[in-house]
């Protein structure tokens, strides 16, 4: 037995016979004698090759890319590129169209039908394309983004009747990028370069007026303070000086009245030390001659300690006593 896994299906030999096993993933058509045999996804049977004609047609989704260069409507290139998905969602249909047929003895299509169907699917998308580049300016078509250009190649694949034929079913279509030459690239980045760097120095500004806006405000405050501590210090040295003229002037009011005092008390030890020398000399005017010579001796007496000669004179001893004697 030989066994042969080219192609999709797998095919292995049985002398004159053929067993056929393809994957659940695949729909088969047998047919013999020009009508249709056999018809369903993941088969495995035996078969005569010499009178078999077979189809296989896959069921998953498939994808198609493609990439397109034209030029805009101000004779610009731009550059698309983009994905189309499908699936053969009627395989009668799509057999009919299209040639499955695979070798009953490899397994394998005798044609690539995949490949002719993506290039017909790309011919669609590119009509399309070139379509909506020549209504739009390079600039246009790159800022406007991909959802203009995949909405007009929907509209373009879904009105064509080829693709009804064949049984096919769209899954999606994505532009994944719509770009111009390198050169007129940074050309066009250039403007929104230098807005971008415009609206980043205008950021900078706004940071450094904010800085100084806020540094002007924390010296106000500092000033405010340095303020507000000058006026209570100034409050606190006319506080001090009127504490000072208070307790001055209550020092002054002492001292003018211990001045008075001292001048009154002055005064009256004035006025009772005149009256005593009044009296006295009033009492001496009044005492005779003896009597003041006796205390003029008694107060000699009291500040002499030492009397080392006295001299009575005759005259003054007959005077003193003869006044004494006149008396008794």
């Amino acid at each position: 037995m030989l066994k042969l896994t080219k192609g999709m299906a797998t095919i292995s030999h049985f002398g004159p016979f053929r067993h056929l096993r393809s994957d659940p993933n695949m729909f088969v058509l047998h047919y013999s004698k020009g009508k249709l045999k056999r018809a369903g996804r993941g088969l495995a049977y035996f078969f005569q090759p010499l009178s078999a004609g077979i189809a296989e047609i896959p069921l998953q989704e498939n994808e198609v890319t493609f990439v397109i260069s034209d030029q805009t409507r101000d004779f610009q290139t731009a550059t698309v590129q983009g994905v189309i998905t499908y699936r053969f969602g009627n395989p009668q249909a799509a057999a009919d169209a299209i040639n499955f047929t695979i070798d009953s003895n490899t397994g394998a299509w005798v044609q690539p039908p995949l490949e002719k169907l993506a290039n017909f699917l790309a011919q669609l998308a590119t009509g399309a394309t070139k379509r909506y580049l020549v209504s739009a300016t390079i600039e246009q078509a790159i800022t406007s983004g991909a959802d203009p250009l995949r909405l007009a190649i929907i509209d373009a694949l879904a009105a064509d009747d080829g693709i009804k034929q064949m049984g096919l079913t769209l899954g999606s279509v994505r532009v994944l990028s719509v770009r111009a030459t390198a050169e007129l690239e940074k050309a066009l980045q250039t403007p929104t370069r230098e807005q971008i760097q415009g609206r980043a120095d205008e950021a900078t500004f706004v940071r450094r007026a904010q800085a100084v806006e806020k540094e002007r405000a924390i010296k106000e405050n500092e000033l405010h303070t340095q303020i507000e501590l000058a006026k209570r210090q100034e409050q606190l040295l006319t506080q001090l000086g009127q504490n000072q003229m208070l307790s001055a002037r209550s020092a002054a009011q002492a001292a003018m009245i211990a001045t008075q005092s001292e001048a009154d008390r002055t005064k009256l030890l004035g006025d009772t030390q005149a009256a005593l020398e009044k009296n006295r000399v009033e009492i001496y005017g009044a005492s005779s001659k003896h009597v003041l010579a006796g205390l003029a001796l008694l107060q000699l007496s009291q500040k002499l300690t030492t009397i080392n000669h006295l001299n009575v004179t005759p005259g003054l001893a007959a005077e003193l006593f003869g006044d004494m004697l006149r008396k008794e």
